[in-house]
């Protein structure tokens, strides 16, 4: 089996309250992993989760300004709405 690929780490001194730290140790326990891989798991949670509802915002957006250019097309700027029209044309 070819070994495993480390990942750029960076050493830091971490000084937490004496509560904190067993919360995390329990959890982390409880989990069945470190209590670095804890604390590594609750920092990127917020970062992941940003970085989704900032996909979502743009995907929102995107929807808004599709649906408000389609909704141009059909408004006669006169004031009066244009007739829609079907894709496999009336034959009304």
């Amino acid at each position: 089996m070819p070994p495993k690929k480390q990942k750029s780490v960076v050493p830091l001194m971490l000084r937490l309250p004496a509560d904190l730290h067993r919360t995390l140790a329990r959890d982390a326990e409880k989990k069945g992993h470190s209590l670095n891989s804890e604390i590594i798991e609750r920092l990127n949670k917020p970062i992941l989760l940003e970085e989704e509802t900032q996909k979502f915002q743009r995907l929102a957006e995107q929807a808004a300004t599709s649906a408000i250019n389609q909704t141009l097309k059909m408004v006669d700027f006169s004031g009066s709405p244009k007739k829609a029209t079907s894709k496999q044309g009336d034959k009304s």
